[in-house]
């Protein structure tokens, strides 16, 4: 598996979690709760081990270094992401389903910036933002999403508001060998408006489902 240079950056985004549930059956894999270090490994145990390539998401998400290591993960061993009507894909568990060469999205899916609890010195949230930016950008770049996804989802989101995209939307910030990695993906104002959720629309179209 692609590897990132994470070593510093674990200190810095470690959380205390319970590690997500992972199950599996004939043809899918299920993966349920909070995106947790080490998770990554466990389920390369199960993709070297079998042939199953379909993973079921529901995560409100998590550490996002490790969601970087399933991206890569879903990427190298080429997995369909599927998330069911009544199931939710939010923060870090977004963030994973970049990697997968093929998406199902029935349910939410649900990306924001990246956070932490940890207090500084403002010259250490400048160095902790400089540095988790670059990783996310080599990310976005090496799973062929544009950087204007990461702009949107740094400059108009927050812990807990969320940007909701649809399987058709998230394709709208792919590009090819052809086009230019900092192109913007040509949306309006309009579009933006209606896919952004605060923590209230969201538990209303949660609780919906």
């Amino acid at each position: 598996m692609k590897k990132l240079i994470v070593s510093a950056m674990l200190v810095f985004m470690a959380m205390t979690a319970q590690a997500a549930k992972i199950t599996q059956n004939a043809d899918t894999i299920f993966y349920e709760g909070t995106v947790a270090q080490g998770d990554a490994d466990r389920l390369e145990v199960i993709l070297k081990n079998t042939k199953v390539r379909r993973i079921s998401l529901s995560s409100r998400g998590g550490v996002a270094i490790e969601a970087y290591k399933l991206g890569y993960l879903f990427s190298d061993y080429g997995v369909t992401v599927y998330i069911a009507p009544d199931q939710y894909c939010l923060s870090a568990c977004a963030v994973a389903t970049q990697g997968a060469a093929y998406k199902d999205i029935q349910g939410l899916l649900g990306f924001h910036v990246a956070w932490t609890k940890s207090k500084g010195t403002m010259t250490e949230g400048m160095r902790q933002g400089q540095s988790l930016a670059t990783l996310d950008s080599i990310y976005n770049f090496n799973m062929g999403y544009k950087i204007h996804l990461q702009y949107i989802v740094t400059n108009w989101t927050t812990f807990d508001t969320f940007l909701i995209l649809s399987q058709d939307d998230l394709a709208l910030f792919k590009f090819d060998a052809a086009e230019d990695f900092t192109a913007s993906a040509g949306i309006s104002a309009t579009w933006l408006e209606q896919r952004l959720a605060g923590p209230l629309r969201l538990s209303l179209k949660m609780q919906a489902l």
